[in-house]
């Protein structure tokens, strides 16, 4: 489960098959709660490169 601190209430966010969740976590409260069962996340940073830094250029 997700908990989510949102400016004017909390949400649970629970674990359904097939579900995704994408939140910017450096902006939203936010706590993973433990589990029972294995559970997978995936973690990527967006970062923003200007024009001419790429991996060509």
């Amino acid at each position: 489960e997700l908990r989510l601190f949102l400016p004017d209430e909390e949400r649970l966010v629970e674990p359904l098959y097939g579900r995704l969740v994408l939140f910017k976590s450096d902006v939203l409260e936010h706590e993973v709660l433990p589990t029972r069962t294995d559970r997978y996340s995936l973690t990527g940073w967006l970062l923003h490169q200007p024009p001419g830094l790429g991996f060509l250029g």
